[in-house]
């Protein structure tokens, strides 16, 4: 007899159509770390007295499953579960995005789209993927564009039809030579019209593409900053990076990269988790579950590492993965840690400090609901979104004091990070708006560190009208 081997597990999940019923899809893999869900049922012993002193019965009376799933974070690992802890579109909000697109045969340098290609501005960078040929695949820049074609300056390689993963998404723009130019407040422009490229207040953008024919020619421009204020020719920006500076952008075409958002809401997504184990044909499906907490520890010297609560209905049993086709293969990007992937974290839009740790916090505080004739809950109710950062932070003459100072006053902050992987894929984490609610600053003996403990909690944004916004921005290489 040969016994099951956790090494050998394989976690999954799909997002299901219906509240608590496993869907008809291909479910993605998800490279987990451990995984700890239960059925947690209760049996209730009866009371009845008997005089020969034994137990009546033991009823099974109620089911709560659920439990943790521990994953190491890297870009794209588990998007639709992050998506789903905020109760946004799992899919994420995206930029303009094309499904079903073929390259003309013919006129290989042009992508057919099924409607809408005229949103799709001369100079905008696209990124298609899916195509059969692999040279179809990539960055292309947009020389024009009709209702239904995109042509672009840089020719795909090979004719090709439609198919419905064939796709072409809309990642950025490439400003022409010296037009993009930095500002003390952000970015200017001559020529292009900022109002024309589909951007909104709180969303970040990458400034500088991977080559330095497309970045500014200071260094510390080329980063990540949060748009506040758009206007024609003029894109207001807060959380610039340290050392940014004004810079005309001479002989450079500056691209602008963006992504995908979301934010807290009110959108629910069940979902279907498996765990298998193929070795000895053994399955749980739990069904009906939802995303109750998040977290993610950022320790130095350590991979960063999140952990998803799920709150559930149903559980059940089979022989083989419920996964309708060949599960999707787990993402490969890089795993993202505590020295080289924090590329900084901004409090009041300006750099807070070396901090000692931190941890993101998400609560959905879901409750049950229970109904008679029904195991375990009949639904899963929706609670309020909480939303904190807990971290460590050193004290010094320059670092700290002013977020004692805030705590003390109860001044409301905003805190904004990005997290980066050694691909360039990215995501910034926006809370615009708490309050240091808990600030320690102990002293427990000599020879130690002097540093606050803090706790900032989120609150409503009158801005955005969000508690907390997450942007992610894909490399391509572009």
């Amino acid at each position: 007899m040969s016994f099951s081997n956790t090494s050998q597990t394989q976690f999954r999940y799909a997002v299901e159509a219906t509240q608590n019923q496993i869907p008809a899809v291909a479910f993605q893999n998800i490279t987990a770390k451990s995984g700890a869900l239960e059925a947690n049922q209760t049996f209730t012993v009866s009371q009845g007295i008997r005089t020969d002193r034994t137990v009546q019965d033991n009823i099974l009376t109620d089911r709560k499953p659920g439990g943790t799933l521990v994953y190491e974070f890297a870009y794209g690992v588990a998007d639709p579960i992050l998506a789903a802890t905020l109760q946004d579109a799992a899919t994420w909000n995206q930029t303009t995005n094309f499904s079903n697109v073929a390259v003309t045969a013919g006129t290989p340098n042009v992508f057919t789209v099924p409607s809408g290609g005229a949103a799709v501005l001369a100079n905008m960078l696209l990124y298609a993927s899916g195509f059969t040929n692999s040279g179809n695949d990539g960055v292309f820049k947009a020389s024009s564009s009709t209702g239904t074609t995109i042509t672009t300056a840089t020719a795909p390689s090979t004719a090709e039809t439609a198919g419905a993963g064939k796709t072409l998404k809309v990642i950025g723009y490439e400003g022409a030579s010296g037009d993009i130019t930095a500002t003390s407040t952000g970015l200017a422009s001559t020529t292009l019209d900022f109002t024309t490229l589909g951007l909104s207040v709180g969303l970040v953008v990458k400034v500088g593409g991977s080559q330095a024919a497309n970045q500014f020619a200071t260094a510390a421009n080329n980063d990540y900053v949060r748009i506040t204020g758009i206007a024609a020719h003029a894109l207001t920006c807060d959380n610039l990076p340290t050392g940014w500076t004004t810079d005309a952008g001479a002989g450079k075409a500056i691209r602008l990269l963006w992504g995908d958002t979301i934010a807290n809401g009110v959108t629910r997504n069940s979902f279907t988790v498996e765990e298998d184990h193929p070795d000895i044909s053994f399955t749980r499906e739990f069904t009906g579950h939802y995303p109750d907490q998040f977290q993610l520890k950022m320790t130095p010297g350590q991979i960063l590492e999140a952990t998803t609560t799920w709150k559930g209905m149903s559980v059940s049993t089979g022989t083989a993965t419920a996964s309708t086709g060949t599960p999707i293969a787990a993402p490969n990007n890089s795993i993202m840690n505590a020295v080289t992937s924090v590329v900084r974290i901004n409090e009041a839009g300006v750099a807070s400090g070396k901090m000692s740790d931190a941890t993101l916090m998400i609560k959905n505080n879901l409750g049950d609901v229970m109904a008679l004739g029904v195991l375990g809950d009949a639904d899963v109710r929706d609670g309020q979104f909480n939303a904190t950062l807990q971290f460590g932070i050193y004290m010094s003459a320059t670092q700290g004091q002013s977020i004692y100072s805030k705590f003390l006053a109860g001044t409301q902050s905003s805190l904004w990070f990005v997290l980066k992987d050694a691909a360039g894929n990215a995501y910034a984490v926006d809370m615009p708006a708490g309050r240091f609610t808990d600030a320690k600053t102990p002293v427990s003996g000599i020879n130690q560190d002097y540093k606050l403990t803090g706790t900032f909690t989120t609150q409503y944004d009158s801005v955005s009208g969000k508690q907390m916004r997450i942007n992610r921005i894909a490399s391509y290489g572009a």
